[in-house]
C-alpha cells in the first residue's frame, strides 16, 4: 500500500513539475485508476504522468485552435521526458497519436504536415517503389522483413524515399535470412 501511495505523490509532482498542471477533484477518480494500473503493471511515476496528461489531452479536440497550443505543449513536454518512463516509445507515440489523430505529426512539431495523413501502408507503398526503382528485386524482398524500423521512421515523419536510398545503399541482400 504505501508503494501505491509513493506511486501517486511522485507521479503528482511530475504533473506538477513537468507539465505545470494540478489535478483536480473532478480528475482524481481518473488519476487514482491510471496509478493503480501501472502500480499492477509495475510503472513508474512517469508512466502515470505521461498516460494521465495525455488521456486529458485526448478530452479535448485537437481542431479547436483553443485547445491546439495546450496540447501541443503537453505533448512536447511528454517528448521531453518520455526517456524516464518505463513504457516504449511506441507505446507513448501510439498515445500520442490517439490524442491529436490526424494531426499527431503536426502536433509534434514536423516540417513536412503533407506526410501526416498517410497511412504507414501509403508510406510503405512509396518505401518499396522507391526500393524497387534503386535496386531492382529488393523492393519484393522488403515485404518479408520485419516492418518495425520502417514503422518508426514512418511515425517520426521520415520521407520515405530518403529512408529507401539509405536502405537500398546498404542492404546486400546475400545476408538476407541469415
Amino acid at each position: 500500500m504505501f508503494f501505491g501511495n509513493r506511486l501517486k505523490k511522485d507521479a503528482l509532482n511530475v504533473i506538477k513539475k513537468s507539465f505545470a498542471y494540478d489535478v483536480g477533484p473532478i480528475q482524481k477518480p481518473l488519476f487514482d485508476a491510471i496509478v493503480k494500473e501501472y502500480k499492477q503493471l509495475g510503472g513508474n511515476e512517469f508512466d502515470v504522468a505521461i498516460t494521465f496528461v495525455l488521456v486529458q489531452c485526448n478530452s479535448l479536440d485537437p481542431s479547436d485552435p483553443r485547445a491546439q497550443p495546450f496540447i501541443k505543449n503537453k505533448i512536447n513536454h511528454v517528448n521531453r521526458i518520455r526517456h524516464k518512463a518505463n513504457m516504449s516509445n511506441a507505446e507513448i507515440d501510439l498515445m500520442i497519436s490517439e490524442v491529436s489523430g490526424k494531426d499527431f505529426v503536426a502536433l509534434r512539431g514536423a516540417a513536412n504536415t503533407q506526410a501526416t495523413a498517410r497511412s504507414f501502408e501509403q508510406w510503405f507503398d512509396q518505401f518499396s517503389a522507391e526500393c524497387e526503382r534503386l535496386k531492382p528485386g529488393l523492393g519484393d524482398m522488403i515485404e518479408f522483413m520485419d516492418q518495425t524500423p520502417l514503422k518508426r521512421a514512418h511515425l517520426d515523419n521520415q520521407d520515405p524515399n530518403e529512408i529507401a536510398l539509405h536502405f537500398a545503399q546498404t542492404f546486400d541482400p546475400r545476408s538476407f535470412g541469415r
